[in-house]
């Protein structure tokens, strides 16, 4: 419900009068913050000369000890880029003098060795060996198999006994039908 002294519009409304600040009150808050921000002007011009002497030696403490500790960060991760860098042209050398010592390598496939596999090596010598003998036998496989594929198929070995065997001296000069009547009737001893 809407109070007796409060006005509505056609609608139903309730309609708010325009509230306003009287001009001597907006003089006073500008005023005042005029006054603050004089205040923090004169402060800022003013930096650390406000502090008593000892927070003075405290604050040139800290500045020196940020300063310092940003120096000694700084040197370590120079050290730390420059150590990574000599161990790149290291391991670059070393690369390139294997690469040297066996002719018969080609850079890319001994590098693409090296990414997949390099952190089982101690050094690039052994990579290179290990490198050589997975070569090798790779490439003695792969011409064994295309030696098989290419080659005249194979007959199949002699299973008989026919052909190659020759017959013992008491048999020779007989033939089949009498050998074989021995053979039943040395069976029939039996």
């Amino acid at each position: 419900m809407l109070e007796p002294d409060v006005k509505v519009d056609e609608n139903g409304n309730p309609i708010v009068p325009d509230k306003t600040v009287p001009y001597e009150r907006f003089k006073e808050v500008n005023d005042k913050l005029h006054e603050v921000g004089a205040k923090v002007a004169e402060l800022e011009k003013k930096g650390s000369s406000g502090l008593t002497p000892e927070q003075e030696k405290e604050l040139q403490a800290k500045t020196y000890l940020k300063n310092l500790q940003k120096e000694t960060f700084a040197e370590i991760e120079k050290e730390k880029q420059e150590a990574q860098a000599q161990e790149q042209r290291d391991f670059e050398k070393s690369f390139n003098e294997a690469l040297a010592a066996n002719v018969d390598v080609k850079r890319e496939d001994f590098k693409k060795f090296l990414e997949e596999n390099g952190d089982d090596f101690a050094t690039v010598t052994s990579a290179m060996k290990h490198f050589k003998t997975i070569d090798k036998a790779t490439k003695e496989s792969y011409e064994k198999a295309k030696s098989d594929l290419t080659g005249k198929p194979r007959s199949p070995a002699n299973e008989g006994m026919g052909g190659g065997m020759e017959r013992p001296a008491e048999d020779k000069g007989k033939s089949i039908y009498e050998i074989a009547q021995e053979a039943v009737a040395a069976l029939r001893k039996k």
